[in-house]
This record gives C-alpha cells, structure tokens and sequence, in this order.
C-alpha cells in the first residue's frame, strides 16, 4: 500500500493556496487535496485499483498532537525551501521529518482502528 501525506501549501502571507501529496521521493501539488492525489498518480502511474482516503483534520488528537503536526509543518517548509533550490534537506531533519511521518501513520492505523471499533 502506498502512502501519500496531503499537506496544505501556503505563501508568504500563510494563506493556503494549494495542496502538495507526497509520498517517498515523489511529489505532486494541484488546487485541491484531488487535484494534488490525481497529479501524483499521475507521476506514479497509478491507474487502477481500489483508493481508500482518510482526511484527518490538521489539530492534535490523543494519536498525534499539535506539537507533532506544528513540527512536521515547519519541517515541510524547509523540505520545500531545500526542493525549491535544488538541495536536499539536512539528514537530521530529514530523519526527524521521516520519524514523523511513520508516527502519524501509525497514529492514522491507531484512529482506524478506534473508528472501525466504534470508540
């Protein structure tokens, strides 16, 4: 299964203007969190099969609070300042973004979880 993390973009003013999907190496941004799945299928090839999307609203819950989403969002800023000069990211942010993402995606299988047995 792949999994792709949905993370609104914002400009200088910290508007939010568009949505960036990501997932590994890959990117892909579009005008809305579907427009920015179906451009990153697209680079992936993606074409068939069943999609099963969770949208979890972007504050803290007992699975993953709002320290964690505060530091994943500046470490996706930087992760796009690096991209956008054609650098990588520094390997310790790089590993702390990395430890971040397998937490919320543990904490997305923990609320699953919570959902489909009904607490």
């Amino acid at each position: 299964m792949t999994t792709i993390a949905i993370l609104p973009s914002s400009d200088s003013t910290g508007r939010k203007q568009r949505f960036e999907a990501v997932t590994g190496d890959h990117h892909a941004s579009g005008a809305s969190v579907g427009m920015a799945i179906d451009a990153l299928n697209d680079k992936l090839g993606t074409t068939s099969g069943p999609s099963l999307i969770v949208v979890q609203q972007m504050q803290g819950d007992e699975f993953f609070d709002d320290g964690q989403i505060a530091s994943v969002g500046r470490l996706m800023d930087e992760w796009r300042r690096a991209r956008d000069l054609g650098s990588p990211l520094d390997a310790q942010a790089e590993c702390k973004l990395s430890d971040l993402v397998e937490a919320e995606l543990a904490a997305t299988i923990e609320r699953c979880k919570a959902v489909t047995d009904g607490k």
